[in-house]
């Protein structure tokens, strides 16, 4: 094969590439966008706060839920376990850093947990 033609089919994979990669961020970030309205966020946070009550086995309550791409991360604000009278746990802010998303395991790979603003009741009535 001639030098140029490889060069040149080099070159149209290259852009075909690096157009694809660019097509898939603007994608994500599209759908981030759309993520963070807030009926979506609000949705987002009734759905964490469903799956909370169910695993605890505790009403849960989630004020709002946010969502970033760049850094990966999820900031959850007015988080409540427990009864509206007798709150066993309160946050106010919760910020998870993703490092990793193993897909196979079906395992996200958290490298930073910040929590602003615990308050744990342990005087619960039983």
């Amino acid at each position: 094969m001639d030098r140029a033609k490889v060069q040149r089919r080099f070159g149209r994979t290259l852009i075909t590439v690096l157009l694809g990669v660019l097509l898939w961020i603007v994608m994500i970030q599209a759908w981030l966008v759309a993520l963070n309205r807030p009926a979506a966020r609000a949705w987002l946070a009734q759905a964490l706060a469903r799956k909370l009550t169910t695993v605890l086995a505790e009403p849960v309550r989630v004020a709002d839920l946010r969502l970033t791409a760049f850094p990966p991360q999820i900031v959850v604000t007015g988080v409540e376990v427990g009864g509206v009278g007798a709150s066993l746990l309160r946050l106010d802010r919760g910020e998870a850093l993703l490092s990793q998303f193993r897909l196979r395991e079906r395992e996200v790979v958290l490298s930073q947990v910040r929590l602003k603003g615990l308050h744990i009741n342990l005087d619960v009535p039983k």
